[in-house]
């Protein structure tokens, strides 16, 4: 089996964890994406509209990711 380092693909490393399962050979991993629900597009999307709208607006977004934290 090549080494799993051949492997990464559309990303730029790995998040902190105090778990290396990256570093497994017999290892895959793969960001995740939740479960997609035809029931409940029309909320998400209104969410994705209200955060557009909060930033045009200069109000804070919600689910801001914390770079100096890394997630």
């Amino acid at each position: 089996m090549p080494s799993n380092k051949s492997w990464v693909w559309g990303g730029s490393g790995c998040f902190p964890s105090a778990y290396p399962y990256h570093e497994l050979d017999n290892v895959i991993m793969s960001p995740h994406r939740a479960a997609f629900l035809e029931a409940i597009r029309d909320e998400q999307m209104r969410f994705v509209g209200e955060n557009i709208l909060r930033f045009l607006r200069g109000e804070t977004r919600f689910n801001i990711v914390d770079l100096h934290r890394e997630y």
